[in-house]
């Protein structure tokens, strides 16, 4: 995806769009406010999910490659914002 850059600049300096939707390439931001366009973040994982992969490993107890049970992906990481949005352990099992 970051090999896209180059030419995603040369998109968004010709067209200057007002707004630019994104996903997974989190650089468009940067190279979109040079332009004067806001930019929306519009993820189809849930809150939740993307939370959860951006604690750190070891504060979820994940130590040499050990597999985390269901249940202990289920527990809140600490500094997690959310006790209403959280990963059920039906869901944990089943990814």
């Amino acid at each position: 995806m970051n090999q896209t850059r180059p030419e995603e600049e040369t998109i968004l300096r010709t067209n200057k769009p007002d707004l630019v939707f994104y996903d997974s390439a989190d650089w468009i931001p940067e190279i979109a406010k040079p332009v004067g366009a806001k930019t929306v973040c519009y993820n189809t994982f849930s809150a939740a999910s993307i939370a959860l992969t951006l604690v750190p490993a070891e504060e979820r107890g994940i130590i040499d490659g050990k597999e985390m049970s269901a249940e202990e992906l289920a527990k809140l990481p600490l500094g997690y914002p959310s006790s209403k949005v959280v990963l059920l352990v039906h869901e944990a099992k089943a990814s």
